[in-house]
């Protein structure tokens, strides 16, 4: 509210606004005006209930000091953020990763077959896998130890992994046994990649058994397969990789008129 004075008249104010406002308080501020050659004094201060117009100076210190807190507060949140990050992907790494070899383990294999083979039934794709055992492989823990075996297992792990490519996967699928998944590989194709990991064996020597996926079959049946010839690969005299015969003819049609990979039909 403002007060008009004319100091040459004396008395109460000329003119007020709003009309009968009265200037007082401990934020009353006063002014001159000229005006027309003559000089009024302005009175003003805030209206009853309005927040006071008041000119205040914050100390420099205090602005440097409070801007270098909050820098660092946010410098903090940020560090315990990018910890945070780290901290979630190195969990995830470490379940989806055998400990003792650094390649994936059986649960992205149980999680990644099933989306494998459904693809492979939408797609008409060929999709293969692999199934490795190293060989005689107590008869070299017993004689080299357990910590060599570990070594064994680690260094086959990562040479195998080095000749597949990008889109293949490799997971130790227990003990001394891995398992390679192939997509859009044919049985031929597949047996090639096969031979590349039993030559690239660092030492010793593993068998391989390889089977190529029938449309509509599970991937209990698939592995049961490969399973097979695994088996086959030790009872010839190991060293050696073996594929396993498609399902019959008469087997093959009750696979294709029945259902996907996963027990439901496939689109």
């Amino acid at each position: 509210g403002v007060e008009l004075h004319d100091p040459t008249a004396g008395g109460g104010p000329i003119a007020t606004f709003p009309e009968g406002f009265r200037a007082g308080g401990p934020h009353l501020r006063t002014d001159m005006l000229t005006f027309g050659g003559r000089s009024f004094l302005l009175r003003y201060a805030p209206l009853p209930g309005n927040p006071a117009l008041t000119e205040r100076t914050i100390p420099v210190p205090l602005v440097l000091a409070t801007g270098i807190a909050v820098s660092i507060l946010l410098g903090a949140l940020l560090w315990l953020l990018a910890q945070v990050s780290t901290l979630y992907q190195r969990v995830g790494r470490m379940a989806r990763t055998a400990p003792l070899t650094g390649v994936l383990n059986r649960r992205v294999w149980d999680q990644e077959l099933p989306r494998e083979l459904a693809r492979a039934a939408r797609t008409g794709q060929p999709l293969c896998v692999a199934l490795i055992d190293m060989d005689r492989f107590k008869a070299f823990n017993d004689q080299h130890g357990h910590q060599a075996g570990d070594r064994l297992l680690k260094a086959a792990g990562a040479v195998w992994w080095s000749n597949l490519r990008k889109t293949d996967l490799l997971v130790r699928y227990g003990g001394e046994e891995f398992a390679v998944l192939l997509p859009e590989c044919t049985l031929a194709d597949a047996m090639v990649i096969a031979e590349r990991l039993r030559t690239a064996v660092p030492e010793g020597t593993c068998s391989i058994g390889v089977a190529e996926w029938a449309r509509g079959e599970t991937a209990d049946e698939l592995l049961g397969r490969a399973d097979q010839a695994l088996y086959a690969a030790k009872a010839g005299g190991r060293d050696r990789c073996c594929a396993s015969p498609s399902p019959p003819a008469s087997r093959r049609r009750i696979l294709e008129g029945s259902t996907g990979p996963s027990g439901l039909e496939a689109r």
